[in-house]
């Protein structure tokens, strides 16, 4: 059963990461289209309000910005999805026990990584915030941590201290250069 839910939990993990990838691409993607396209619909615009010499120049000029204008806007609400699309959804803040939130991203690199990752002894403490979102941010820095080790490095070692009330400190530790 633990087994499974190892699994499970990797799989969980693994589709996390593809989304926040994704979600990468989408946003480099909307942010260099943005730029371009609104100034093609200003000149598209400006275009518009220019007068012709003759009715047969109007007329094309009219019906090719016609056309520019409705590509345009096709170009600008694919953009407006790829930046919805990038958006992370709502954090659901709650009270989230931090030591067992850890151990579990650490078993679940733990196990697919040639450096082993391991969970120092420390405080047992209690975080508003969203859990999602730490195992997210732990997930990230603990893979990092493998990628940056060889396998015959020291261990990964995550620690988890209160240094004052109120204040928590994590810290990811690897033996990579």
């Amino acid at each position: 059963r633990m087994g499974q839910e190892l699994l499970s939990q990797r799989e969980r993990l693994k589709s996390a990461e593809q989304i926040a990838a994704w979600q990468d691409v989408a946003r480099a993607l909307a942010h260099e289209l943005k730029n371009p396209l609104t100034a093609m619909k200003l000149s598209l615009a400006r275009l518009n309000r220019t007068d012709a010499s003759t009715p047969h120049d109007t007329t094309r000029i009219t019906e090719a910005v016609a056309l520019l204008q409705e590509e345009v806007d096709l170009l600008m609400r694919m953009t407006q999805s790829f930046s919805t699309f990038a958006r992370l959804p709502a954090p659901r803040f709650q009270d989230v026990p931090l030591r067992p939130l850890l151990a579990e991203v650490c078993t679940l690199y733990a196990g697919t990584s040639p450096v082993p990752v391991e969970l120092r002894p420390g405080a047992e403490t209690t975080l508003r915030a969203d859990p999602d979102g730490l195992r997210r941010l732990f997930g990230n820095l603990v893979k990092n941590a493998t990628e940056a080790s060889s396998a015959s490095a020291a261990p990964v070692h995550v620690t988890l201290e209160s240094t004052q009330p109120g204040t928590v400190s994590v810290t990811v530790a690897d033996g990579g250069s």
